[in-house]
């Protein structure tokens, strides 16, 4: 009798020990809330290099949908500051979905965007501090 009590103390004790091993291992592992990954598709400056438009996607996760994203920064470089992004153009990514952008001239940017996209975020211009940046959007739908 006693070596079964032995026994059965020994398999709870260990059982325990892996439901505790178990538990870590997927906390540390699961990710509900955790910040979508960004990948920058592709950027393109202005004629004069003082703006940059910014094609990226965020992925998605428990509760957010995947997006492709449009954004204007000042400036042109390989790593776009987030701060001073201006989102102009944003939609939910499918698969087969395209979006590019071409400077038209030094004021007007055109976004031409695959028809079965719908857009959730349109901005027909972007308005600076400086009025020599202000920027005039045109959509067009492929």
């Amino acid at each position: 009798m006693k070596k079964k009590i032995k026994y059965g103390l020994i398999t709870i004790s260990i059982l325990i020990i892996g439901l505790f091993v178990a538990y870590g291992i997927f906390i540390s592992n699961f990710d509900l809330f955790g910040e979508p990954e960004k990948v920058i598709f592709k950027t393109n400056c202005d004629y004069e290099g003082r703006r940059q438009s910014t094609i990226f996607e965020y992925g998605g996760n428990a509760v957010t949908n995947p997006a492709i994203i449009v954004s204007i920064d000042l400036g042109c470089s390989d790593n776009p500051d987030d701060s001073k992004k201006k989102t102009v153009f944003s939609a939910e990514q499918t698969s087969g979905m395209m979006v590019e952008t071409e400077w038209k001239s030094f004021d007007t940017l055109t976004i031409i965007y695959s028809d079965r996209l719908e857009p959730i975020t349109q901005l027909e211009k972007v308005i600076y501090s400086d009025s020599t940046l202000n920027l005039t959007i045109e959509y067009e739908k492929k």
